[in-house]
């Protein structure tokens, strides 16, 4: 069971005018917003299968915007390849509700459902340090307005300190 609480943290930036900037390019929402989900892991000799599920309410937060709420997804696959290399494959889901404006106006082209395959590799580059290469293709995607999400290619180093 996953629990989690966002904390309003993100600094208000304003653009070269002092106006704040954008919603979309603040580093934060100015709101505080649960979490709930459900995550089981497996990890057999060969393979290893991870599933998961959450929902985040979204409280209202700078100017009165009241992010949409979401629901996500994820079954991934993994299967060691050799000692060194283990392939990844999975589909991810995301629902998105529309974001709320102050007076509660929808806003526009914000919301909406995606489905995307992934597919990725890790390789232990040692005893502490393990890299992670994957892409991320959108299969499905009904969003609201107009919206578009393109292929995401990923790059992540852990460190076991």
């Amino acid at each position: 069971v996953v629990v989690g609480l966002k904390l309003p943290t993100g600094p208000r930036r304003v653009d070269s005018t002092g106006y704040p900037a954008a919603e979309d390019v603040q580093p934060g929402s100015g709101s505080w917003d649960g979490l709930l989900g459900v995550s089981y892991s497996y990890f057999g000799a060969a393979v290893a299968g991870f599933v998961s599920a959450s929902y985040r309410l979204n409280s209202r937060g700078y100017r009165e915007v009241q992010r949409g709420d979401s629901l996500g997804a994820t079954l991934l696959m993994q299967v060691q390849v050799v000692r060194r290399l283990a392939l990844q494959g999975g589909v991810e889901l995301a629902h998105t509700q529309a974001t709320r404006l102050a007076g509660d106006a929808i806003a526009p082209n914000r919301g909406g459902f995606l489905a995307s395959l992934s597919y990725g590799a890790l390789v232990s580059l040692g005893r502490d340090f393990l890299l992670r290469l994957a892409v991320q293709m959108p299969v499905i995607q009904v969003w609201r307005g107009s919206q578009w999400e393109s292929t995401t290619l990923l790059a992540a180093l852990a460190v076991d300190l």
